[in-house]
């Protein structure tokens, strides 16, 4: 009677674990992740992925703007003045001279895969303003602020993308787009791309359409003759 009891028992528990045990229908179902989602995870896993590498920068610059790679091949500057802007440029802006485009354009490149390090002024780390800045000391000969909002108030914004030139600073919001306050900058060199240091990949080319820029896009900001070419060698106040 005793060893019949013990049996009914053990049988009765695995009777109960069974029916307590987890199965396939009743385990909690894994999360699944929106169509939106998917589409984020996708641009925030290549901002944070694999750097950009110098050469693919390079060879962003070669695709869009094929003129603008040539032209820091040539070491003659009679060649360079020969370099036809289109009728279409601002000849008030003065990237007109030819040699300050080339210097522009290799003063970028040579800074091209420096990290970025907010704060930072130099080949050790830059961020966007600093970068912005040290291009604009560097190519122009001046002193410049090293805050976005600071460089934008030096300028008469351009409120259309589409008005932009080669030349001509570009400001975006922070990741914040609805504060719509000026949180990044670069320097913009025609067809959509622009130079700057990104927080994820440092100083690279990017393209309008890549990530968020588009939506992002605030203003741009043109060095104008009558504004700028009678202080080329002298110092404005910084921030």
């Amino acid at each position: 009677m005793k060893k019949l009891y013990i049996v009914l028992l053990i049988t009765l528990g695995m009777l109960v674990g069974t029916s307590l045990a987890p199965t396939e229908t009743s385990a909690r179902p894994k999360h699944k992740i929106s169509k939106g989602h998917k589409k984020h995870y996708k641009i925030k896993k290549l901002r944070n992925g694999k750097k950009q590498s110098v050469q693919e920068s390079l060879n962003l610059l070669q695709n869009y703007l094929p003129e603008y790679y040539n032209i820091t091949l040539l070491a003659d500057a009679p060649e360079v003045t020969n370099f036809n802007l289109g009728s279409n440029y601002d000849q008030n802006s003065i990237f007109t001279d030819p040699i300050l485009r080339k210097t522009l354009v290799e003063n970028i490149n040579d800074w091209l895969g420096t990290r970025y390090r907010h704060g930072g002024h130099s080949k050790a780390g830059v961020d966007c303003s600093n970068f912005t800045a040290c291009i604009v000391e560097s190519t122009l000969g001046i002193k410049f602020p090293g805050s976005p909002q600071g460089q934008l108030a030096l300028f008469e914004p351009i409120n259309n993308i589409d008005d932009m030139q080669f030349g001509d600073l570009i400001f975006f919001t922070g990741r914040n787009q609805r504060a719509k306050r000026v949180g990044h900058v670069g320097f913009y060199l025609g067809d959509g791309l622009f130079a700057h240091s990104s927080s994820g990949r440092g100083v690279i080319y990017t393209h309008i359409n890549q990530g968020y820029y588009a939506e992002r896009f605030r203003y741009g900001g043109r060095f104008i003759k009558s504004s700028w070419a009678g202080i080329l060698t002298s110092e404005i106040k910084t921030n």
